[in-house]
């Protein structure tokens, strides 16, 4: 059944990173920072290092769509910056590059996973498994074929008062608010290439997903690698811009009051006592406190269920927010398509537990996963019901993985 979705403002698309409303947002409160910094050698570090962070994102998404948007590629959310700067470095492979990320399976395995989220995606999860074996068996025609029908399906249900596929909407329809999609080179200039007409027969081989002559037939040289993971690429585009709606359409929280403003600065007193007293240290196996240490418990509890292929259960090790705003149902899936198959379990022993910064400790464990000896790394970090970061030890907090990146998780020996 489809899910109503309230319509969003009407964005327009954006010429840089730095017109992004949660990017001015963050900049005003770097302002804020800088000027309480004066008094504060740690927190004048600590803007410096949130700065230099915001200006590699810039100029990585800018510099993405310099060198890559007229080919019509997209830089959407579940990229990551550092591996897109490296490949933007090397301009001359840019491209062959940027489409072997999409060849690291297991990578796009996790990618298709997250959509998971969108009920749009989740009913259409059969034909997203079918196009990725077709990319992975190098049959790309096949590939663009479910992934278009997807794309024209989802966009179709996601504003049921509507009812337009993608294949049907203006770039209008499609400007992202607040994403990285939403650039001006982004998911609105595809779509111009996506809706070209193609009446004629083109018989020389095409590198755009020419969405009505691919459809129609008239097409018909498309089978290549370009064509089906910039196919894939606007799969992921499409579903920043339904995650972006959504949240244009949502209700400004409220402003908190003077109780709640007084609640926040004694949390953050607290906080900044936690932090000033941190000590990083180490608890290995054979230290007597390790079995009674409370990410011990947590981490031998997530793997053992992971062992034994409940997945109910490695739900419940799931960033609280994460698990909230998927239900039990996608988020159980989620964890079946990313573990099931990638990361087989087969046998461990934890060896230490490493709390090497605030709020977060690592647990290592000796491992064989898919039959490779290794070593498994999993970070966790402290959480309250509500998925804020909290103090350890806080009544009602526990330890959650912080993110879920499992392929990420297990380091094979060499």
């Amino acid at each position: 059944m489809a899910t109503s979705h309230p319509m969003s403002p009407s964005p327009t698309p954006y010429g840089s990173v730095r017109d992004l409303p949660t990017f001015q947002q963050l900049s005003q409160q770097l302002l804020s920072m800088n000027a309480l910094s004066l008094f504060s050698s740690r927190l004048r570090a600590k803007a410096a290092e949130h700065q230099q962070l915001l200006d590699h994102l810039v100029s990585t998404v800018d510099d993405f769509y310099e060198q890559l948007g007229a080919r019509n590629w997209i830089f959407h959310a579940l990229l990551s910056t550092k591996n897109v700067r490296l490949l933007l470095d090397e301009s001359a492979e840019a491209e062959g590059r940027f489409i072997a990320l999409y060849q690291d399976l297991r990578t796009l395995r996790w990618w298709i996973s997250t959509l998971n989220r969108q009920p749009g995606f989740q009913v259409r999860m059969r034909q997203l498994r079918q196009a990725l074996k077709h990319y992975e068996d190098r049959q790309f025609d096949s590939c663009t074929l479910h992934l278009i029908a997807v794309m024209d399906g989802f966009v179709n249900d996601f504003q049921p008062a509507v009812r337009k596929g993608f294949h049907a909407r203006d770039a209008e329809d499609m400007t992202a608010w607040d994403s990285v999609v939403g650039h001006h080179m982004g998911l609105t200039h595809v779509l111009k290439t996506f809706n070209t007409s193609k009446k004629r027969r083109v018989d020389e081989e095409v590198f755009e997903v020419f969405r009505h002559g691919i459809v129609h037939g008239t097409v018909v040289n498309f089978n290549n690698i370009a064509v089906a993971t910039k196919a894939w690429n606007m799969l992921f585009a499409v579903a920043d811009w339904a995650t972006a709606t959504t949240k244009a359409a949502e209700p400004p929280e409220p402003q908190p009051g003077w109780p709640e403003a007084i609640q926040g600065l004694q949390e953050l007193g607290r906080r900044s006592r936690y932090k000033e007293g941190f000590a990083a240290r180490r608890l290995t196996a054979d230290a007597p406190t390790f079995d009674q240490d409370p990410v011990t418990s947590r981490a031998r509890a997530l793997l053992e269920a992971w062992e034994r292929r409940q997945w109910g259960k490695v739900m419940a090790f799931l960033p609280p927010k994460d698990a909230q705003k998927m239900g039990t149902r996608l988020a159980i899936q989620m964890i079946k398509d990313t573990l099931s198959e990638d990361l087989v379990l087969h046998h461990w022993a934890l060896t230490s537990i490493d709390y090497n910064r605030p709020y977060c400790a690592d647990a290592e464990a000796a491992a064989a996963v898919n039959g490779d000896d290794g070593l498994l790394r999993i970070r966790f970090s402290n959480h309250d019901a509500h998925g804020t970061i909290s103090v350890p030890g806080t009544p009602g907090t526990d330890w959650y993985v912080a993110l879920w990146t499992p392929k990420q998780f297990f380091s094979a020996e060499s």
